[in-house]
């Protein structure tokens, strides 16, 4: 598992390099929780690299 501080576009860069070929986000937890613009930026990212990205989305706010 990979929290938010350690969550970089470089840090995906090896993991995809080391063979891992998704990515799992969790909105579910605080502690795991990304903002809007950290989803998008690691979805870009893991675009790019050819990763698959899951979603585990839950709005705590409804």
């Amino acid at each position: 598992m990979v929290s938010q501080e350690g969550l970089s576009s470089v840090k995906l860069d090896m993991l995809s390099q080391e063979g891992l070929s998704s990515i799992k986000l969790d909105m579910s937890y605080d502690k795991l929780r990304l903002s809007d613009d950290e989803l998008l930026q690691v979805m870009l990212t893991t675009h790019a690299l050819g990763m698959t990205t899951l979603v585990h989305a839950e709005n705590h706010d409804v």
